[in-house]
């Protein structure tokens, strides 16, 4: 696993309603794994994975923001969704 360190600036943090390490921590993974689900990039068991978040409260951070859930995947996309599913079920 690679690691990142990001400076935010106290007024991001307020912005964010952040507060403390382990929030800015939290809320940047979420970030960036919606941004690459957004994307197209990675699935949304993938995006889940990132954020430490389980696949049902990944859909409701995507539910929250409203970002839908994308549903014009290929066949290879649409089994790796699944999988990603499954793990999180079990």
């Amino acid at each position: 696993m690679s690691k990142i360190s990001v400076k935010v600036p106290n007024d991001i943090s307020e912005i964010l309603d952040l507060k403390g390490e382990k929030e800015i921590q939290s809320e940047g993974k979420l970030l960036i794994a919606l941004e690459l689900y957004r994307e197209g990039r990675i699935s949304a068991g993938k995006a889940a994975e990132l954020a430490d978040l389980s696949y049902d409260e990944f859909l409701n951070e995507l539910g929250k923001r409203k970002m839908k859930l994308y549903t014009l995947l290929d066949i290879d996309e649409i089994e790796n969704e699944i999988d990603d599913a499954e793990k999180y079920i079990r």
